[in-house]
């Protein structure tokens, strides 16, 4: 079997972390099967060097961070070969240039688009255990670029595609997921079984586990993976194929980096909506929820939810330009930061009553609910960020720790 690991970057946080994984992969590699290994930097280091970046310059060019970026997973790369020879496993390390790991242009949060196949199957020939850096790849000028957030998970994954490989297993420093955090809700219960489209469900809504956009290529090219602890031998989760017919919940989600944006106004014409919404675009800002209200003298609210630092900050600087268009019709923007996403993850979702429980929940215990946003995995309530944790362990309660649990 071929069998690709991947460790994160509490696995590597240092070299008794760094020794211990070696120690797993030599134990591994005792049952015969070829392995290929994808390392992320050690903990810590990636904002270490954005903090000195930003300390040497105020406005760093995005192609020199991703050139500062790379070496901290070249740097894992290096010390976990280095322990898998000191205890006699032949062992080789590769940075994306090496295998030629090309990727768009874009720094900082590039996509992968081919991967040279050849010098790994090589090498693996020889029966050597290959040590790959993840987080990375190579523009089509033969510049570093990095895949942003979760970019070694995706590296994983997509090695796995390139390689055929029988399983892709993702080592962490949790045992899989669970049906709410673990550091949030006591009694949380590890998920030993998920479907790629659930799994999907659960990291874009805020499991940290792994990175929504590695289960979505999962999922495309129906690799199997196995989400596991790097410091137990405990089984984890495993996510593959929907199981026919399983109509159940899977846990409670959360995300606390969420701005809710109002834009209000007199009469908004389609056209200024479509414009502002184009432009929105344009800057690669992601909406994940958005809703609009109108009353009986046509003043308007168009409302939406926006997910992680980055989306909020390019927002920030596009409000003054909505704002000083004169022909947009707006008269107000508001950008509230104190809120979070909580969601109810599952197939049962979609029977009878679900929502219903949910707004009882958290009505009953004078938890306002701002928005809400539905698919067919997932019913999602934004809520103030003070009441996020509460919200959490409500609705595990409801759903997960009773007697009539779905």
């Amino acid at each position: 079997m071929l069998i690709i690991h991947k460790y994160g970057g509490t696995s590597l946080a240092d070299s008794t972390r760094i020794k211990e994984v070696a120690k797993r992969i030599k134990k591994e590699s005792q049952k015969g099967d070829d392995l290929v290994i994808v390392v992320s930097a050690p903990s810590g280091m990636t904002n270490q060097l954005l903090e000195q970046a930003s300390e040497i310059c105020t406005t760093p060019s995005l192609r020199e961070v991703d050139m500062m970026l790379t070496t901290g997973e070249q740097l894992s790369a290096s010390l976990l070969s280095l322990a898998l020879q000191d205890i006699g496993v032949d062992a080789i390390s590769f940075n994306s240039f090496q295998i030629n790991m090309k990727t768009t242009n874009t720094y900082g949060s590039a996509k992968l688009r081919e991967i040279k196949s050849d010098r790994i199957f090589t090498e693996i020939a020889k029966k050597k255990v290959v040590v790959i850096t993840g987080f990375q790849g190579i523009n089509e000028h033969n510049d570093f670029t990095t895949l942003g957030r979760g970019g070694s998970d995706t590296t994983a994954v997509a090695i796995g595609v390139c390689l055929n490989a029988d399983m892709v297993e993702i080592f962490t420093d949790v045992d899989g997921f669970h049906t709410a955090d673990p550091r949030l809700v006591k009694n949380a219960i590890q998920v030993p079984y998920l479907s790629h489209s659930e799994a999907l469900e659960m990291a874009s809504l805020g499991a940290k586990i792994m990175h929504d956009r590695s289960v979505a290529l999962a999922m495309k090219y129906g690799i199997n993976l196995h989400v596991r602890n790097s410091y137990n031998d405990n089984k984890g989760t495993i996510i593959g194929e929907a199981k026919m017919e399983e109509i159940k919940l899977n846990g409670v989600a959360h995300s606390n980096k969420n701005a809710l944006i109002n834009i209000m106004g007199q009469n908004i014409s389609s056209a200024t909506i479509g414009k502002i919404f184009t432009r929105i675009k344009d800057l690669n800002i992601n909406i994940s929820n958005i809703s609009k209200t109108q009353d009986a003298d046509n003043y308007q609210q168009i409302s939406m939810l926006l997910e992680s630092d980055e989306n909020i900050e390019r927002f920030i600087k596009y409000k003054d330009e909505i704002i000083q268009n004169k022909d947009n019709e707006i008269n107000a923007i508001e950008i509230n930061q104190d809120v979070a996403k909580v969601s109810v993850v599952g197939f049962a979702v979609r029977t009878s009553g679900v929502f219903a429980q949910i707004w009882q929940e958290l009505t009953s215990n004078n938890i306002d609910i701002l928005m809400v946003s539905t698919s067919d995995l997932s019913i999602s309530s934004v809520v103030k960020l003070a009441d996020m944790e509460k919200a959490v362990q409500i609705l595990h309660k409801k759903f997960f720790e009773t007697a009539n649990s779905i």
